[in-house]
């Protein structure tokens, strides 16, 4: 008898999870592959209507507007907000700050400051077939370093960065000058435009102090002197200030809107004085909709939580919430329609990692259709946990489980201790405030960082709940970091991390990753090597040295990771915060359910936690030697050509790290292979064809969105490199 490979997939423990019921803040930067687009569709449309009437260049509006999504608890309204985010970047229309109220904080204005500039510092639109890596910090300043009245021999001096403090300080003051003479940014005030081009030198200790600047925060003589005498706002009313100023410099360089997005608006009812903090929360934010008439505010809260509190809000603030438009209300309750397209789209996402034949006439299946009949009229988040409870009970058993009377399954979640959830609850809180006020020192050497990464790393070991262990061994800017995949499990990977912060110019960053390269094949077999580093970095030409070790990094299964500046603030912060807080009962279970750490993207992929295989398992071993590779290459492809490829093609993701590598096949192989792609089984071993293979029709079958046409470019583009004509 056969066994349905459906089943199997669904029992098995391997890949993602992926019926998660609770939304992250930290997941809001990337685009949501589980999105049903048809749920909530009247807001969706709503949002987008009043973003392009806010970027419109003709629409005369003379103050922001404020969007008020009202819903009961568990019916989606972060994923909303993701969704949100997903559509205003996905057509450059804004820039996009998200933000959980759960704050004590008496300056709203200072924590609406800080949780936008830590949006601003995440990628600005990347997906898996196009890994943007370019933040929304760094889109702004790129725009004001392209001013029609720079010389562009003088931003390319500030974007080489091989000047010292002083010459890099005056530059900038000489350019500042100049931008403020085009009649586009004669408005924008002086500071900011130079903390824009000051972002373009790329050079870490300089970003950091521009990131304070940002923050409204202070700033040492030392660190004024850096910045060429910027002057900080750090007064109590200087946040309001450089949102308007960031908000007003985003529809000047772009004709972009400021869209400010404040989620669990509810959490302020935690706090004493909820009634006094409610309106000042309100009032912080209808003053940024007055004073840019671009914004777009959108505010969800718990239903029940607004009706309790609006009583107490001004006729004038009701007046900027409740009309154009009229608060929309999110009905929590799923129709049969949503729970199957919901079950369905998450199924269809394990079983293309499985690489499963995907059915539409068995969407749902295997998960018991009387069970998912019985969620009708409930929530999101009670549809997804209630889909993970089952889908948990049949990985642990390793086949399908019965169902109870009730359409349940057999097995259910303890459920959590009242004190054990009050403790987390206010450690929520507590960290909240504890990251908004840290400021942290500037990191002026590497060596600092690379101390604070290799820290991090190990403290990634609390928090995670499979019992995965991370332990590390340092030596100047390399870590080597071991990788116990879990408790009982003696199986062990290892990654090399090194942190290359050194300019390309003169070849300084392609020495860095020359030497983790040579370093990764001398340590334990199999080692992966990690390139990390503290600003963005792509090379210029594919056909330059630097692009060369690039795809050589990613042909023997290495990753490039960008660190950047709020990530390092959280690294430094959360330290702190269990020195202070590590001996009060729970906090242990707050760590493994918070995960301050471990859902940062850059740890995850310095630790490659999101890899679609086994994230423990070692990487393929690529051989310096162009013959042996060759012929390992070959063997590894034929041995698991039925499940490297299956249907549905390279996966998007390895597609799109070989095209940010330049196009550049594997730099091992010589001229003789091309670089397809890496397996998905657990080995990985990168996916080579010979290019003499190519002289003949060559077609690329697969599943919609399965990165058929990214690999075919990625083709076409190494055979023109190698002066090879091709025709796509």
């Amino acid at each position: 008898m056969l066994t349905d490979p459906r089943v199997t997939a669904f029992c098995s423990g391997d890949g993602p999870e992926i019926f998660r019921p609770v939304a992250y803040p930290t997941e809001v930067w990337y685009p949501d592959p589980l999105d049903v687009e048809a749920i909530y569709a009247d807001a969706r449309e709503l949002y987008e209507l009043l973003l392009r009437r806010a970027t419109a260049p003709d629409s005369g509006q003379k103050v922001g507007r404020i969007l008020l999504l009202r819903g009961e608890s568990g019916s989606g309204k972060t994923h909303l907000m993701r969704a949100f985010r997903t559509r205003t970047h996905q057509l450059a229309l804004g820039y996009f700050g998200y933000m959980q109220m759960t704050t004590s904080s008496g300056n709203y204005s200072r924590y609406i400051l800080q949780k936008l500039i830590d949006s601003l510092d995440q990628p600005y639109y990347t997906t898996p077939a196009s890994p943007d890596i370019t933040t929304g910090l760094m889109r702004l300043s790129t725009a004001v370093a392209e001013s029609t009245c720079l010389a562009r021999e003088k931003v390319q001096r500030l974007l080489d960065d091989e000047l010292e403090h002083d010459e890099r300080a005056a530059l900038v003051l000489d350019l500042a000058d100049d931008a403020v003479c085009d009649p586009l940014l004669r408005d924008t005030p002086l500071d900011l435009v130079r903390s824009m081009l000051f972002l373009q030198s790329r050079h870490p200790a300089i970003r950091s102090r521009v990131m304070k600047y940002l923050r409204a925060e202070s700033l040492s003589d030392h660190d004024r002197q850096r910045l060429g005498g910027i002057s900080p706002l750090d007064r109590d009313e200087s946040a309001q200030d450089m949102i308007e100023r960031l908000g007003r410099l985003m529809w000047t360089v772009h004709g972009a809107a400021l869209i400010l997005c404040v989620d669990q608006l509810e959490d302020i009812a935690l706090y004493d004085g909820a009634e006094d903090k409610f309106r000042r929360a309100i009032k912080g934010l209808t003053q940024v909709a007055a004073q840019v008439p671009s914004s777009l505010i959108v505010i969800a809260c718990l239903e029940d939580y607004y009706d309790k509190l609006r009583g107490h809000l001004d006729k004038s603030a009701l007046d900027r919430l409740e009309n154009d438009p009229a608060p929309l209300t999110l009905p929590g309750g799923r129709t049969w329609d949503e729970i199957r397209a919901i079950v369905a789209l998450h199924l269809n996402y394990l079983f293309e990692m499985h690489e499963v034949p995907i059915s539409d006439q068995r969407s749902t299946d295997p998960m018991p259709a009387a069970m998912l009949r019985a969620q009708v009229k409930q929530t999101t988040r009670t549809v997804l946990t209630t889909c993970k409870v089952y889908r948990d009970a049949c990985v642990r058993a390793g086949r399908l489980v019965t169902l109870d009377e009730e359409g349940a399954p057999a097995v259910s979640p303890a459920p959590a201790r009242d004190d054990q959830e009050a403790a987390c609850q206010k450690f929520d809180q507590d960290w909240n405030d504890f990251l908004v006020s840290f400021e942290q020192r500037p990191l002026e050497d590497d060596q600092r960082q690379a101390d604070l990464l290799a820290e991090s790393i190990e403290l990634c070991s609390d928090e995670t709940e499979s019992g995965c262990r991370f332990t590390t061994d340092s030596n100047g800017l390399e870590t080597l970091v071991f990788i116990v995949a879990g408790e009982g499990d003696d199986r062990t990977a290892h990654c090399l991390v090194r942190l290359c912060n050194n300019a390309p110019r003169g070849g300084s960053l392609g020495k860095q990753i020359e030497g983790l390269l040579k370093l990764a094949g001398s340590t334990p077999p199999g080692t992966t090597p990690v390139v990390v580093r503290c600003t963005e970095y792509q090379p210029k030409t594919p056909k330059s040295a630097i692009a060369g070790l690039f795809a050589q990094l990613y042909a023997q299964a290495g990753r490039y990771v960008i660190v950047r500046d709020s990530d390092w603030r959280i690294m430094a912060a959360i330290q702190q915060f269990r020195l202070r807080e590590q001996e009060k009962p729970h906090f242990g279970t707050w760590l493994r359910r918070a995960q301050p750490l471990v859902r940062l993207k850059s740890l995850r992929d310095v630790l490659a936690l999101d890899a679609p295989t086994h994230r423990w398992e070692r990487p393929a071993v690529v051989p310096s030697d162009p013959g042996v590779a060759a012929d390992t290459a070959h063997a590894a492809a034929g041995e698991n050509a039925d499940h490297a490829w299956g249907e549905s093609g390279p996966d998007e993701r390895e597609c799109g790290a070989i095209a940010a590598a330049g196009g550049h096949g594997a730099t091992t192989q010589g001229n003789t292979e091309l670089l397809v792609g890496h397996s998905r089984n657990r080995a990985q071993q990168p996916m080579l064809i010979p290019i003499e293979s190519m002289t003949l029709h060559t077609a690329f079958l697969g599943s919609t969105g399965s990165g058929k046409t990214t690999a075919a470019l990625n083709l076409i583009e190494q055979l023109l490199l190698r002066g090879i004509p091709a025709l796509l």
